[in-house]
């Protein structure tokens, strides 16, 4: 584990990477019922206790696809910017604490061959 002063916290929408991902892996982003209730000006905490209630997680990563498509004026500089965010972006361990919305999570790295390809343990509830 990693030391409490050392602890990261992560927002939603925030890109990050798994330790040990291929430099080539898609973007990866954090995302919270909190913040997906924000995108769509539902109500945050309603969604969250529902979420909590259902034994849903309240906190996940999403990998974007990969797609093949025909070249285009801007795409090699869309691509180089899209690998310079994932390459900067925060590196996460497994079994490492992060704090998330607030809460604390135990980050659970599944492979960056899974639309989720990290997970999130929130040790603040009972789920």
């Amino acid at each position: 584990m990693i030391a409490t002063e050392q602890l990261i916290t992560l927002k939603h929408g925030q890109t990050v990477r798994g330790a040990g991902f291929s430099k080539y892996a898609q973007r990866i982003t954090v995302r919270t019922v909190r913040g997906y209730q924000a995108e769509y000006n539902e109500d945050q905490e309603e969604g969250y206790n529902r979420a909590v209630s259902n034994g849903h997680p309240t906190s996940w990563t999403h990998q974007e696809p990969a797609v093949l498509c025909a070249d285009y004026h801007g795409k090699a500089e869309a691509h180089a910017a899209k690998l310079k965010e994932i390459s900067e972006a925060v590196e996460l361990f497994d079994d490492q604490e992060v704090i998330i919305e607030g809460e604390k999570f135990i980050v659970k790295i599944l492979g960056e061959h899974c639309s989720d390809p990290i997970q999130f343990i929130n040790l603040n509830l009972d789920i």
